[in-house]
């Protein structure tokens, strides 16, 4: 006669004999394990990374705290590193965890930065005439003549976010202050940069690019904004770099033929600069 645990073992091991029977003519095929997904039955789920699938690792070096990535047939391990380079891929820029984002591919842009007038310098001679229209002041500026109608500007420190191998362009905005028709005007940007604490103070500009500007049918007040290109490696030697600093003169010269009539208002200056990077511990 069996005892009690003899009889448990007995009943167990039917089970598990029956068990295995059952489980042996399920239609079970590789990749699949036995279960029940919601709403369904008991039977074999594959494993994969489809719809319905059981995910397993498929990665030997998977670690504590990794994060996990799909492969083609699981996930694998990633670690904050390894996470880190896989977005900066994907952003198109290059993500450095303690100092700064890279941007590469499209995802470069432009902002722009408002130099510094050295307002003294103009209030000191009295030129070029300030005027006002509206709510907007600007400076009136006639074909320069050795007669102080320039305006300096200055920019303490070349932005660390440029990308130091392109040619940054002042932007000028203002408007005539009478109406032109089929006529041009012209302005010019002298401008010179050294690194403090390195470079001595060039005594010249480096280049004196200029823009001139085709007036169609302009009525009194029209706006414009003339673009002047700086060769930023106009020394070879030595190219404009971040944190130098820039100085611009800015004056009217004349045009290559059919002058307007009257004066050129320049209301703001401000430089447009190519970003490669959103953050620069320099």
């Amino acid at each position: 006669m069996l005892n009690t645990q003899e009889r448990v073992n007995r009943s167990y091991e039917e089970f598990r004999k029956k068990y295995i029977e059952y489980i042996e003519k399920l239609p079970l095929s590789e990749q699949q394990i036995l279960g029940r997904l919601t709403g369904g039955i008991v039977g074999g789920i594959s494993l994969g990374i489809a719809d319905n699938n059981i995910v397993q690792v498929d990665h030997t070096e998977a670690a504590d705290n990794d994060y996990a990535k799909f492969t083609s047939s699981g996930i694998e391990g990633r670690s904050y590193a390894e996470v880190w380079s896989d977005l900066s891929g994907q952003m198109g820029a290059s993500v450095d965890l303690n100092q700064q984002i890279t941007l590469s591919g499209s995802g470069v842009t432009y902002f722009k930065e408002r130099p510094r007038l050295e307002l003294s310098r103009t209030l000191g001679t009295s030129k070029p005439s300030i005027v006002t229209l509206g709510m907007t002041r600007g400076f009136s500026l006639p074909v320069y003549n050795s007669d102080n109608e320039e305006l300096f500007f200055d920019l303490p420190c070349v932005p660390a976010r440029w990308d130091g191998a392109s040619d940054p362009v002042v932007i000028v905005q203002g408007y005539l202050d009478t109406a032109n028709t089929n006529k041009k005007f012209k302005l010019a940007c002298d401008w010179v940069y050294f690194t403090p604490d390195d470079d001595a103070i060039a005594m010249t500009a480096v280049e004196s690019p200029s823009a001139q500007t085709s007036v169609t049918v302009w009525s009194q007040y029209h706006s414009f904004a003339a673009n002047i290109t700086l060769n930023y490696d106009v020394v070879a030697a030595n190219p404009l770099a971040v944190s130098d600093f820039l100085q611009l003169r800015l004056y009217r010269v004349a045009a290559t033929l059919n002058e307007i009539a009257g004066e050129v208002v320049v209301t703001g200056v401000a430089i447009k600069w190519k970003m490669n990077k959103l953050y620069s511990s320099t």
